[in-house]
């Protein structure tokens, strides 16, 4: 069953437990750990598996076949950067999955597809950038989620994020608590919800108590952004159009401005090329007041360029998940090449995904994804085709008529 690992087992108030500290944990073969049992106890009695300070890069496989009867599953401070429903899949009659202290990034949509008994999720201390919608769909037991203690400025549910407090919550029959970080962009969520539909007034007091500093906040760099144009000490000109801003505020959220400032403190202006006018316009009111852009006319392909360059990250997110419903044939290999570019991965499986169930014929291999001119030619393939198909169509309309 794979390497031997050392842990240790504790009993605690009918919980009992296996503990794994320190060690490294494979990564593609089962997980066997040893360790000497609490008198009359065995594998079979094993609730809980805990590892703490390992070396951890995906889910461990192996332990339901160890522990038939484990309900919580808890890693922490490990280098975890990424979960999919299938490292999952071993793991449906959890209770309890708690992740904090990792590196994730992005969590999918059918992560806990299929579980029915999963009361307690914590993804704090992560990386997260994005949460796809419907992630916790159907978790009707579900009664805490902890998402506290991401740098990110805000957690992306998609364009159905307004909707899913409203939507979900209600499925949720008991008490639910739900912890978001607390974020310049996320207005409409709670930071905090405790027994949702006991007292609706008690829930609005404690919502306006966790928002107020947040809204004052938005409201003065609002202000600073519209009409304030004090203390502003520096220019960035797209196109002859000059823009008053402040330094601090653009280097707090563009790694990209920070370091031209970092290395030319006594710069007053800065030239950008290669960001339209109109782009540029809507990345800054997003650094100033974290709106992001309305749909109307915005060319996502250039908002997710820009804000790749200017190494935005959050707002690079919100662009590609945009993308991600106007992706075809036309704009496949610029979406790819952008998404090799900015390194967004996500995006440019999206476009092999699309690809590969429209041309099933096409044998798609993962290796081409970083070979433009391989994909272009099997594009200009599949164009030529798809055009001699329609002209014979065509042709024989005009025979049949």
């Amino acid at each position: 069953m794979g390497n031997s690992i050392p842990c240790t087992f504790h009993l605690d108030k009918d919980v009992y437990s296996c503990h794994v500290t320190e060690q490294v944990i494979p990564e593609a073969s089962d997980v066997k750990l040893d360790g000497k049992h609490v008198e009359k106890l065995k594998e079979k009695d094993v609730v809980a598996v805990w590892f703490n300070n390992c070396t951890i890069t995906k889910i461990p496989k192996g332990l339901t076949k160890l522990y038939p009867m484990l309900e919580s599953l808890v890693i922490h401070n490990s280098k975890i950067k990424e979960i999919t429903k299938n490292d999952l899949d071993e793991y449906k009659t959890l209770k309890k999955l708690d992740l904090s202290t990792q590196e994730v990034e992005f969590l999918p949509a059918d992560l806990f597809e299929s579980f029915d008994n999963l009361e307690h999720i914590d993804f704090s201390m992560n990386k997260l950038k994005i949460i796809e919608p419907k992630v916790f769909d159907g978790l009707d037991k579900l009664k805490f989620v902890n998402l506290e203690f991401n740098p990110h400025y805000f957690l992306l549910f998609s364009t159905e994020a307004d909707n899913f407090s409203n939507r979900n919550l209600k499925e949720f029959k008991k008490k639910l608590i739900i912890k978001y970080p607390s974020s310049l962009a996320m207005t409409n969520k709670e930071v905090e919800m405790r027994d949702l539909g006991n007292n609706p007034h008690d829930e609005q007091e404690q919502h306006a108590a966790d928002k107020i500093s947040e809204s004052v906040l938005i409201a003065n760099l609002k202000t600073f952004f519209e009409h304030d144009k004090t203390f502003r000490d520096f220019s960035i000109t797209i196109d002859d159009r000059l823009f008053q801003v402040h330094k601090s505020i653009i280097a707090a959220r563009s790694p990209t401005l920070a370091d031209i400032l970092r290395n030319n403190p006594e710069a007053e202006n800065l030239n950008l090329v290669d960001i339209p006018l109109d782009i540029f316009e809507k990345i800054l009111k997003f650094i100033y007041t974290a709106e992001l852009p309305k749909d109307e006319g915005i060319n996502f392909l250039h908002l997710f360029a820009a804000a790749g360059k200017l190494k935005i990250e959050d707002l690079k997110n919100y662009a590609a998940s945009k993308i991600k419903a106007e992706i075809n044939t036309e704009n496949a290999l610029d979406i790819i090449k952008l998404s090799n570019k900015y390194e967004h991965y996500g995006l440019r499986q999206n476009v092999f995904d699309m690809l590969k169930k429209r041309y099933p014929e096409v044998k798609f291999k993962d290796e081409w994804a970083n070979d433009v001119e391989k994909l272009r030619e099997i594009m200009n393939f599949i164009k030529k085709k798809e055009e001699l198909i329609l002209k014979l169509g065509t042709e024989f309309e005009n025979l049949m008529s």
